[in-house]
Protein backbone atom coordinates (compact mmCIF):
# COMPACT_ATOMS: atom_id res chain seq x y z
CA UNK A 1 0.00 0.00 0.00
CA UNK A 2 1.13 3.41 -0.94
CA UNK A 3 1.31 6.13 1.14
CA UNK A 4 -0.34 9.73 0.04
CA UNK A 5 -0.25 13.04 1.31
CA UNK A 6 -2.59 14.00 4.77
CA UNK A 7 -1.61 17.03 6.00
CA UNK A 8 0.53 19.94 4.51
CA UNK A 9 2.23 22.72 6.28
CA UNK A 10 4.44 25.53 3.89
CA UNK A 11 7.75 26.31 4.66
CA UNK A 12 7.73 30.09 5.62
CA UNK A 13 10.94 31.43 7.53
CA UNK A 14 10.37 31.91 11.36
CA UNK A 15 13.57 33.91 11.14
CA UNK A 16 14.80 35.64 7.95
CA UNK A 17 17.53 38.24 8.09
CA UNK A 18 21.35 38.96 6.63
CA UNK A 19 22.91 36.50 8.99
CA UNK A 20 20.70 33.20 9.58
CA UNK A 21 17.45 32.11 7.40
CA UNK A 22 15.45 29.34 9.92
CA UNK A 23 12.21 26.79 9.15
CA UNK A 24 10.72 25.80 12.17
CA UNK A 25 8.04 23.34 11.21
CA UNK A 26 7.42 21.53 14.68
CA UNK A 27 5.39 22.39 16.77
CA UNK A 28 2.62 24.22 15.28
CA UNK A 29 -0.87 25.01 16.57
CA UNK A 30 -2.05 22.42 13.95
CA UNK A 31 0.25 19.72 14.97
CA UNK A 32 2.85 19.16 18.02
CA UNK A 33 4.41 16.15 16.89
CA UNK A 34 5.00 13.94 14.28
CA UNK A 35 6.23 9.93 15.28
CA UNK A 36 8.21 11.01 18.32
CA UNK A 37 9.36 14.35 16.96
CA UNK A 38 8.22 17.16 18.70
CA UNK A 39 10.50 19.81 17.54
CA UNK A 40 11.75 20.60 13.89
CA UNK A 41 14.13 23.60 12.44
CA UNK A 42 16.14 23.75 9.42
CA UNK A 43 18.66 26.61 9.55
CA UNK A 44 20.90 28.24 7.01
CA UNK A 45 23.47 30.44 8.29
CA UNK A 46 25.89 33.26 6.20
CA UNK A 47 28.32 33.71 9.19
CA UNK A 48 29.47 32.01 12.52
CA UNK A 49 27.13 33.76 14.47
CA UNK A 50 23.83 30.82 14.79
CA UNK A 51 21.21 29.68 16.95
CA UNK A 52 22.71 27.31 20.31
CA UNK A 53 26.18 28.64 20.28
CA UNK A 54 25.43 30.32 24.05
CA UNK A 55 25.04 27.61 26.90
CA UNK A 56 21.61 26.54 27.50
CA UNK A 57 19.74 23.67 28.88
CA UNK A 58 17.48 20.65 27.55
CA UNK A 59 15.87 17.95 30.22
CA UNK A 60 13.23 15.43 28.65
CA UNK A 61 14.28 14.97 25.26
CA UNK A 62 16.43 13.71 22.39
CA UNK A 63 18.49 16.55 20.98
CA UNK A 64 19.45 15.21 17.18
CA UNK A 65 21.50 17.45 14.92
CA UNK A 66 22.39 16.64 11.46
CA UNK A 67 25.14 19.10 9.28
CA UNK A 68 24.26 19.50 5.62
CA UNK A 69 27.22 21.46 5.55
CA UNK A 70 29.37 23.66 7.98
CA UNK A 71 31.39 22.92 11.02
CA UNK A 72 30.87 23.46 14.37
CA UNK A 73 32.67 22.97 17.79
CA UNK A 74 30.42 21.23 20.72
CA UNK A 75 30.93 21.56 24.55
CA UNK A 76 28.59 20.18 27.00
CA UNK A 77 27.85 19.79 30.52
CA UNK A 78 29.30 16.02 31.03
CA UNK A 79 32.96 17.00 30.11
CA UNK A 80 32.07 16.37 26.25
CA UNK A 81 33.86 18.37 23.51
CA UNK A 82 33.40 17.46 19.66
CA UNK A 83 33.73 19.27 16.52
CA UNK A 84 30.83 18.52 13.51
CA UNK A 85 31.68 19.24 10.21
CA UNK A 86 29.83 18.44 6.99
CA UNK A 87 27.05 15.13 6.65
CA UNK A 88 27.78 14.37 10.56
CA UNK A 89 25.30 13.76 13.17
CA UNK A 90 24.90 14.24 16.87
CA UNK A 91 22.67 13.02 19.16
CA UNK A 92 22.05 14.27 22.74
CA UNK A 93 19.96 11.78 25.38
CA UNK A 94 19.12 14.90 27.71
CA UNK A 95 16.83 12.79 30.19
CA UNK A 96 17.09 15.07 33.62
CA UNK A 97 19.66 17.83 32.22
CA UNK A 98 22.24 18.55 30.22
CA UNK A 99 23.63 21.97 28.90
CA UNK A 100 25.49 22.83 26.01
CA UNK A 101 26.50 25.25 23.44
CA UNK A 102 27.68 24.94 19.43
CA UNK A 103 30.32 27.40 18.33
CA UNK A 104 29.96 27.56 14.80
CA UNK A 105 33.27 27.88 13.00
CA UNK A 106 31.89 28.48 9.18
CA UNK A 107 28.52 29.04 7.70
CA UNK A 108 26.16 26.34 8.14
CA UNK A 109 22.99 24.58 6.65
CA UNK A 110 21.76 21.56 9.01
CA UNK A 111 18.53 20.33 11.08
CA UNK A 112 18.06 20.40 14.90
CA UNK A 113 15.33 18.21 16.10
CA UNK A 114 13.95 16.85 19.14
CA UNK A 115 12.37 13.85 19.97
CA UNK A 116 10.60 13.33 23.66
CA UNK A 117 11.92 10.87 25.63
CA UNK A 118 9.05 8.22 26.90
CA UNK A 119 7.75 9.29 30.56
CA UNK A 120 9.83 6.72 31.80
CA UNK A 121 12.90 7.77 30.49
CA UNK A 122 12.46 11.43 31.08
CA UNK A 123 14.77 11.71 33.91
CA UNK A 124 17.19 8.99 32.62
CA UNK A 125 21.26 10.38 32.46
CA UNK A 126 22.32 12.67 30.12
CA UNK A 127 24.16 11.02 27.22
CA UNK A 128 26.22 12.44 24.08
CA UNK A 129 27.30 10.61 20.92
CA UNK A 130 28.17 12.01 17.44
CA UNK A 131 28.83 10.07 14.19
CA UNK A 132 31.12 11.20 11.09
CA UNK A 133 29.45 11.16 7.76
CA UNK A 134 31.77 7.98 6.86
CA UNK A 135 30.18 6.01 9.37
CA UNK A 136 26.27 6.80 8.62
CA UNK A 137 24.41 3.83 6.45
CA UNK A 138 23.37 4.97 2.82
CA UNK A 139 22.69 3.24 -0.38
CA UNK A 140 21.92 4.63 -3.99
CA UNK A 141 18.22 4.18 -6.02
CA UNK A 142 18.84 5.13 -9.77
CA UNK A 143 21.97 6.87 -8.64
CA UNK A 144 20.04 8.95 -5.83
CA UNK A 145 21.73 8.53 -2.39
CA UNK A 146 19.51 7.79 0.57
CA UNK A 147 21.43 8.49 4.30
CA UNK A 148 20.03 6.25 7.07
CA UNK A 149 20.56 8.24 10.53
CA UNK A 150 17.78 6.32 11.83
CA UNK A 151 15.82 4.06 11.91
CA UNK A 152 14.95 1.18 9.06
CA UNK A 153 14.50 2.49 5.56
CA UNK A 154 14.36 -0.32 2.10
CA UNK A 155 15.99 -2.40 4.63
CA UNK A 156 19.09 -0.57 5.84
CA UNK A 157 19.39 0.19 9.74
CA UNK A 158 20.51 3.76 10.97
CA UNK A 159 22.63 4.76 13.51
CA UNK A 160 21.70 6.84 16.12
CA UNK A 161 20.78 4.95 19.79
CA UNK A 162 17.56 6.33 19.97
CA UNK A 163 14.56 5.71 22.56
CA UNK A 164 11.86 4.98 20.79
CA UNK A 165 11.24 3.42 17.56
CA UNK A 166 12.62 6.61 15.01
CA UNK A 167 13.47 6.71 11.27
CA UNK A 168 14.88 10.37 9.97
CA UNK A 169 16.64 10.08 6.35
CA UNK A 170 18.45 12.21 3.93
CA UNK A 171 17.63 11.97 0.43
CA UNK A 172 20.26 13.40 -1.98
CA UNK A 173 18.98 13.47 -5.61
CA UNK A 174 21.37 14.16 -8.42
CA UNK A 175 18.27 13.56 -11.20
CA UNK A 176 14.60 13.33 -11.62
CA UNK A 177 13.88 9.41 -11.69
CA UNK A 178 11.67 8.70 -9.28
CA UNK A 179 12.92 6.57 -6.12
CA UNK A 180 10.46 4.29 -4.01
CA UNK A 181 11.67 4.31 0.06
CA UNK A 182 9.82 0.89 2.11
CA UNK A 183 8.98 1.93 5.80
CA UNK A 184 7.41 0.22 8.15
CA UNK A 185 3.18 0.73 8.07
CA UNK A 186 3.33 0.99 11.82
CA UNK A 187 5.35 4.13 11.83
CA UNK A 188 4.10 8.13 11.50
CA UNK A 189 6.15 9.53 8.72
CA UNK A 190 6.46 13.01 6.81
CA UNK A 191 8.66 14.43 4.78
CA UNK A 192 10.61 17.88 4.74
CA UNK A 193 11.72 19.62 1.84
CA UNK A 194 15.30 21.49 2.57
CA UNK A 195 16.68 22.02 -0.77
CA UNK A 196 14.80 22.57 -4.15
CA UNK A 197 11.47 21.13 -4.66
CA UNK A 198 10.05 17.56 -4.67
CA UNK A 199 7.06 15.69 -5.90
CA UNK A 200 6.13 13.26 -2.55
CA UNK A 201 3.17 10.52 -3.73
CA UNK A 202 3.24 12.41 -6.93
CA UNK A 203 1.98 15.22 -5.53
CA UNK A 204 4.03 19.17 -5.44
CA UNK A 205 6.49 20.36 -6.79
CA UNK A 206 6.73 20.90 -3.06
CA UNK A 207 9.32 23.93 -1.96
CA UNK A 208 12.01 24.37 0.66
CA UNK A 209 10.60 24.39 3.98
CA UNK A 210 7.77 22.09 3.37
CA UNK A 211 6.37 19.60 5.78
CA UNK A 212 3.42 16.99 4.83
CA UNK A 213 2.37 14.30 7.15
CA UNK A 214 1.71 10.78 5.09
CA UNK A 215 -0.98 8.25 5.17
CA UNK A 216 -0.26 4.74 6.63
CA UNK A 217 1.34 2.28 4.15
CA UNK A 218 4.87 0.60 3.28
CA UNK A 219 5.91 2.22 -0.05
CA UNK A 220 6.29 6.15 -0.56
CA UNK A 221 7.02 7.36 -3.79
CA UNK A 222 9.30 10.56 -4.37
CA UNK A 223 11.00 12.48 -7.01
CA UNK A 224 12.97 15.37 -7.67
CA UNK A 225 11.21 18.64 -9.62
CA UNK A 226 13.47 21.27 -11.22
CA UNK A 227 16.88 22.11 -10.97
CA UNK A 228 19.23 19.85 -9.00
CA UNK A 229 20.53 18.55 -6.08
CA UNK A 230 17.19 18.21 -4.27
CA UNK A 231 17.58 17.38 -0.61
CA UNK A 232 14.42 15.83 1.78
CA UNK A 233 14.12 14.01 4.97
CA UNK A 234 12.09 11.25 5.75
CA UNK A 235 11.08 11.56 9.44
CA UNK A 236 8.67 10.03 11.68
CA UNK A 237 8.31 6.66 14.00
CA UNK A 238 6.51 5.50 17.21
CA UNK A 239 3.60 7.75 17.86
CA UNK A 240 3.17 9.98 21.12
CA UNK A 241 0.59 8.44 23.54
CA UNK A 242 1.23 10.61 26.05
CA UNK A 243 0.82 14.72 26.92
CA UNK A 244 3.45 17.07 25.86
CA UNK A 245 3.94 19.85 28.28
CA UNK A 246 6.80 22.14 26.42
CA UNK A 247 8.44 24.76 28.33
CA UNK A 248 11.13 26.45 26.28
CA UNK A 249 14.25 24.06 26.26
CA UNK A 250 12.35 21.18 28.56
CA UNK A 251 9.47 19.04 26.98
CA UNK A 252 7.90 16.66 30.14
CA UNK A 253 4.62 14.81 30.15
CA UNK A 254 3.50 16.10 33.51
CA UNK A 255 3.64 19.73 34.95
CA UNK A 256 5.35 18.58 38.26
CA UNK A 257 8.38 17.20 36.00
CA UNK A 258 8.47 20.71 34.50
CA UNK A 259 9.06 22.17 37.84
CA UNK A 260 11.71 19.33 38.53
CA UNK A 261 13.69 20.34 35.74
CA UNK A 262 13.54 24.10 36.56
CA UNK A 263 14.74 23.29 39.92
CA UNK A 264 17.53 21.32 38.57
CA UNK A 265 18.47 23.86 35.96
CA UNK A 266 18.37 26.49 38.63
CA UNK A 267 20.61 24.30 41.52
CA UNK A 268 23.01 23.54 39.25
CA UNK A 269 22.09 19.97 38.92
CA UNK A 270 22.56 19.98 34.97
CA UNK A 271 26.50 21.05 35.89
CA UNK A 272 28.35 23.67 33.67
CA UNK A 273 30.82 24.17 30.68
CA UNK A 274 33.45 25.71 33.44
CA UNK A 275 36.50 23.67 33.22
CA UNK A 276 35.04 21.86 29.61
CA UNK A 277 38.07 23.06 27.67
CA UNK A 278 37.66 23.40 23.92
Amino acid sequence: MKREIVKAFQGIPAIKDNNITLYRSLPTNKMESLGPFVFVDYFITQGIKGIGDTPHPHAGIEVISYLFQGESVHKDSLGNTDTLTDGDAQFIKAGKGIIHKETPKRARKGLQLWTSLPPEQKFDDAEYFSFKAAKIPSFKINENEVKVVAGEVNGHEGILPTSRPTILAHIHFVNDKKIVLQVSNQWELGVYIINGKALVAEKGPLNIGDLVVLSNGNDLELQAHGDFPVDVVLLGGEKIDYPLIFDGPFVMDRQENINKAHQNYQTGKMGSLEGVPF
